[in-house]
């Protein structure tokens, strides 16, 4: 029954084709959470109480004054300072993954439009799977022990469901492929 409550609590995987939407979602609740934040504070340090602020009821208000009297952590305050700085943060977090998302996406669309994304070499080919945010690498037989080595070293890893050496598509996987492995397998950047 647990497994079946947690279904669909986890994080937003990028490879979610929804995952864009759904980081917008999360940054809007986020960034209403920090203003509401800042109001709540501005409010108890003009009135020295939460009653009469407008969505808490008098009974509410007087237990979040409680709490804020009798509360190790809250520095004298509805909201400390440590849970605004950790709110940006997160902000910042998810303003930064989607504009990497929204570049992949349009770097996907661009290539599917020129037929990129596939680097053909004498054995295979390197091909950068959009749809799993994978870069892949697809021998016609299997590599030699000194380039499984040097795959495995350089973050690869074998996956029998896709017949591929493969790791996450990002920055980091095309600048190490382009510079390590291109001279490896004889291709000419």
């Amino acid at each position: 029954m647990d497994k079946i409550r947690h279904v669909g609590t986890g994080g937003i995987k990028s490879d979610d084709p929804q995952a864009i939407g759904k980081l917008r979602l999360k940054l809007a609740c986020l960034e209403k959470d920090q203003e509401d934040w800042r109001r709540q504070n501005a409010y108890y340090r003009k009135h020295k109480t939460m009653v009469g602020y407008g969505p808490f009821t008098e009974d509410g208000a007087r237990r979040i004054d409680k709490a804020i009297a009798e509360g190790p952590l809250s520095e004298g305050k509805p909201h400390a300072s440590w849970e605004l700085s950790n709110n940006s943060a997160e902000i910042r977090r998810i303003k930064d993954r989607i504009t990497g998302l929204e570049k992949a996406a349009q770097r996907a669309a661009e290539q599917a439009e020129t037929g990129g994304g596939i680097v053909k070499f004498e054995g295979g080919q390197i091909v950068e799977n959009h749809e799993l945010m994978r870069l892949q690498i697809l021998f016609d037989g299997k590599p030699d022990p000194d380039t499984r080595t040097l795959l495995k070293s350089h973050g690869f890893r074998w996956a029998p469901s896709q017949g591929a050496w493969q790791r996450q598509l990002n920055p980091n996987a095309r600048a190490d492929t382009k510079y390590y492995l291109y001279p490896a397998l004889g291709i000419s950047a």
